[in-house]
């Protein structure tokens, strides 16, 4: 393990009980790296969620996370990503989002395609600001 690798500590509102890598990384107008991950909850899929997260990577030693979310940007909240009552979506799996794609659309704007539900596609504008 690279001795300058700072793991953060799980900050998150939910705590994260599997996580695992989601979209390309991305570059910032910084210079930085950002990726979205993916993670679930305790309790998933009986109880939880399968949500996302993000992590700013230093441009000039990816080992090192400048920045983690401290709370999930994709949290199933509608009927087509697995939230009961489904209103006639087939869904496959309950709570569940995760993101598959990423497409830069100018200055720290990005297009995200994510699975909803493992039944769904969605899609949606992420602007980054900084804090």
């Amino acid at each position: 393990m690279n001795e300058s690798f700072l793991p953060l500590s799980n900050t998150t509102e939910q705590p994260e009980v599997v996580v695992e890598a989601s979209t390309p990384v991305v570059s910032l107008s910084t210079g930085d790296y950002l990726h979205l991950y993916s993670a679930g909850t305790p309790g998933w899929v009986a109880n939880g969620n399968y949500t996302a997260g993000w992590v700013i990577i230093d441009r000039d030693d990816p080992n090192r996370i400048i920045q983690r979310s401290e709370e999930h940007i994709l949290i199933a909240s509608l009927p087509f990503e697995g939230v009961e009552p489904t209103g006639g979506y087939p869904v496959q799996r309950y709570r569940t989002t995760f993101v598959t794609s990423i497409v830069p659309l100018g200055k720290d704007k990005f297009r995200l395609f994510w699975g909803a539900a493992d039944a769904s596609v969605a899609s949606g504008i992420l602007t980054v600001e900084a804090a």
